[in-house]
């Protein structure tokens, strides 16, 4: 029996983890995710190949995508919006 294939719930959480690392990295300070949308282009495997893309981090939102692939097939596509903490506007 193959390795068991990953579930939407992983894949989803596997892109929120991902993104909000390279945003967090980008920005230097917490965060907290707004807004997140996902998409499925057809079936999961069990091996996934996970890239990311913060197209903006400002002062207060950041905004960053992320694919999956699994055998070099783009599956899965995300994209999430953070607010950034600790900005100029907390009041």
């Amino acid at each position: 029996m193959g390795k068991p294939r990953m579930t939407h719930t992983e894949a989803i959480e596997l892109a929120r983890a991902a993104m909000e690392q390279a945003v967090r990295q980008a920005a230097g300070r917490p965060l907290e995710l707004v807004h997140i949308d996902v998409d499925f282009a057809g079936p999961l495997g069990d091996e996934a190949r996970i890239t990311t893309d913060v197209q903006k981090a400002g002062r207060i939102m950041a905004f960053a995508g992320a694919e999956i692939s699994f055998g070099g097939v783009r599956i899965v596509r995300a994209s999430a919006v953070f607010k950034i903490n600790g900005s100029d506007t907390e009041n």
